[in-house]
Formats: structure tokens, sequence, C-alpha cells
């Protein structure tokens, strides 16, 4: 478990989900097992047979310490697991976030271009330009200055 804390403070990665599953799945099945055990000890620290001597009342008293000891571990690491597990998730979350963010930017740069030159691809009378030799030079500056005010807008407003 220290290991894949390690790996996930340094280096989160959607591949470690499946090694932290599988030591709180172990963790979760090794409680299940140990947990009856200790009931049954503890049951027997309290029934008063005769053949139960002073000196075996003391090893079951020390077995049972050992099972409650093991049970608060198994239940630590499956805490410390599952706190592993939600870090990743935000990590792995805050890496697509920023990724959905930078696409985010980038559309709404692009998108008054691309409705711009779709309305100007039609081939319909009454264009803007269709006479004039310099209107696609002027139409890509146009676009350009669209394009710089829009970043200098993001840059103002702090978007990137």
């Amino acid at each position: 478990m220290d290991t894949l804390e390690s790996e996930v403070l340094e280096q989160p990665s959607g591949h470690l989900r499946h090694s932290i599953s599988e030591v709180r799945k172990s963790a979760i099945m090794l409680r299940r097992y140990i947990a009856p055990q200790r009931d049954v000890l503890s049951s027997l620290k309290t029934v008063d047979m005769a053949w139960l001597t002073r000196d075996v009342e003391r090893r079951l008293q020390e077995v049972h310490d050992n099972q409650l000891r093991g049970i608060e571990s198994l239940d630590a690491i499956r805490e410390r697991s599952q706190v592993v597990m939600d870090e990743l998730v935000s990590a792995v979350s805050d890496k697509l976030n920023s990724n959905l963010y930078v696409l985010s930017v980038i559309t709404a740069i692009f998108l008054p271009l691309g409705f711009l030159t779709g309305l100007f691809g039609i081939n319909v009378g009454g264009i803007p330009g269709v006479n004039d030799d310099h209107a696609f030079v002027n139409f890509v500056l146009l676009l350009t200055g669209i394009t710089a005010l829009q970043i200098v807008i993001f840059k103002l407003l702090k978007w990137f």
C-alpha cells in the first residue's frame, strides 16, 4: 500500500486503479476470514472450562490481541486504499479537466472563424468582395484580427 500511495502522489495514472482495487479486495477478504476467529477467541476467554488452564487462557488472550491488531491493520489498509483511490481519481479528473479546458479555449477561438468562412464560402450573389481583387487578403486579415482580439480578451480574463 505504501508503494501504491507513493506512486499515486508522484505520478498519478489510471493503470494504478486496478492495483489499488486488488489491495483493497485482499484486505477485505482477509478480514472476512479473521474476524470470526477473533469472535470465537473472545467468547472462549469468557467461558469457564476446566481444561482451560491459566497458561492456555493467557495464550488465548495473546492470540486474540494479535488478531485484533491484524484486523485493525487490515481496516487501516482498506481505509488508506480508499483514500489513495480518491486521490488518484481526483488527480486523473484534474488532468482531464485541464485537457478539456484547453480544448474549450481552442473551440472558442475557432468557432467564429469557422462560422465566418462558412458564411463567405457559399456560392450565392451578394457576397461582399466579389468584385474586389484584395477581398481574400482583407478577409484573412479580418480573421487574423478576430483571432488576436479573442486571444487578448482570453488573456485579460485569465482563461489561458
